[in-house]
C-alpha cells in the first residue's frame, strides 16, 4: 500500500509538472485524495482480518462515524449559513472599513 502511495504521489506530481498547465492544480489537488482513499482501501481491508465484524457491531460503529461526521459539519454548515445571510443582508459592502479585534481595513470583496 505504502508502495501505491508512493508512486501515485510521484506521478501526479511528474503529471502536474509536464502536463498541460491548466490542469496543474487538479492534479496537485489529486494527491491528498489519492492518498486518503488509498488509506481508506487499507483500512477496509485490515479490518475485517483483525475484528470480527458483524451486522450488529458494523450497524453502531456506522452510526458513531455518522454522529462525529454530523458533529465536524455542524461548525461548516453554521459558517455557511452565516455568509449567506452576511451576503443577503449586505451588512458590509465593498468599501467599508471595518475593524475586527486588532485589525482595521477596507473591504475589498464579500463572498462564501
Amino acid at each position: 500500500m505504502w508502495l501505491l502511495t508512493f508512486l501515485s504521489h510521484k506521478l501526479l506530481s511528474i503529471l502536474a509538472k509536464h502536463g498541460p498547465s491548466r490542469l496543474r492544480l487538479y492534479f496537485l489537488a489529486a494527491i491528498p485524495f489519492t492518498r486518503l482513499c488509498l488509506l481508506a482501501a487499507a483500512v477496509s481491508m485490515i479490518i475485517p482480518i483483525i475484528f470480527n465484524i458483524t451486522l450488529q457491531n458494523f450497524l453502531v460503529i456506522a452510526g458513531a462515524i455518522s454522529i462525529a461526521i454530523g458533529f465536524a459539519f455542524k461548525d461548516l454548515t453554521s459558517s455557511l449559513i452565516a455568509g449567506v445571510v452576511t451576503i443577503l443582508e449586505r451588512t458590509y459592502r465593498p468599501g467599508d472599513w471595518v475593524k475586527i479585534e486588532d485589525d482595521y481595513g477596507e473591504v475589498q470583496q464579500v463572498g462564501l
